[in-house]
């Protein structure tokens, strides 16, 4: 588990389906470290803790990123996901609202369960196995618009970090587990930040689920960024991310 900062606000951040606890790095660049203080988990089965065993679903990523911090003493934190660990934090946020601050949700997939149509599901399910299917899946999401190399390296890195039955369980909990029901009426405050050249994970798709299950959100769209959109706006999104965990939190308090 990486560690950044020593300040006041308290963050546990999630990583994706194919990202480590490096995903992160770029937002340390924006964030002053006498602000806050971060937790970069790896997910169980990945990178550092690929010898951790699990079940590999969102509920275990929600849970695991709530002793994350409690183990740290802290009562109180606010909660960073990528992509799936979007869905993962607002499940923490939901399941523990007295503890989660705030949510910053970068391109979250649907907190409901999704129906892929036939061939995409069969390249999806393929991506743990094949780094040609990671790839078409990674090129995809970024609106076929990413650097051919950065793309490469993310499909290789990916398959490097997790064993294939890790990547496969951490899919169909994803994209079938449903977790509207106990997301329903949270009122922890939420931003989305989405890409606008992300073909799924829209700031219209992203708006209208929000509206039906949460309170107190709203959704940001980042010009010139696809699915990975801190890797592509670091900055853009840095300066979000100040904004709302730490100049927002402190005015609330």
């Amino acid at each position: 588990m990486r560690h950044y900062g020593h300040g006041p606000r308290k963050i546990v951040g999630i990583h994706g389906w194919f990202g480590d606890e490096h995903s992160f790095d770029r937002l340390e660049e924006a964030l002053d470290p006498a602000e806050v203080e971060c937790v970069w988990p790896a997910l169980r089965g990945i990178g550092p803790s690929r010898d951790v065993a699990g079940e590999y679903s969102v509920a275990e990523i929600a849970s695991d990123a709530l002793d994350a911090g409690w183990n740290l003493g802290w009562d109180s934190f606010s909660v960073i996901g990528h992509s799936m660990g979007g869905k993962a934090a607002l499940l923490a946020a939901a399941t523990a609202p007295a503890t989660v601050e705030r949510v910053l949700a970068l391109a979250p997939v649907p907190l409901g369960s999704e129906v892929f149509p036939p061939e995409v599901w069969r390249t999806f399910v393929s991506a743990a196995d094949e780094p040609a299917s990671r790839r078409a899946v990674i090129s995809a999401s970024l609106g076929e618009r990413g650097p051919s190399h950065w793309v490469d390296r993310l499909a290789v890195l990916a398959g490097e970090r997790a064993e294939p039955e890790v990547i496969r369980a951490y899919l169909h909990s994803w994209v079938g587990d449903d977790c509207g029901d106990v997301v329903a009426g949270c009122g922890v405050p939420t931003l989305a930040v989405v890409g606008e050249h992300d073909p799924s994970i829209t700031e219209r798709a992203v708006a209208q689920e929000f509206s039906e299950l949460l309170t107190d959100w709203r959704v940001a769209a980042i010009s010139g960024a696809g699915h990975y959109v801190l890797d592509e706006a670091p900055l853009k999104v840095g300066a979000l991310a100040q904004e709302f965990l730490i100049r927002a939190e402190a005015q609330a308090r």
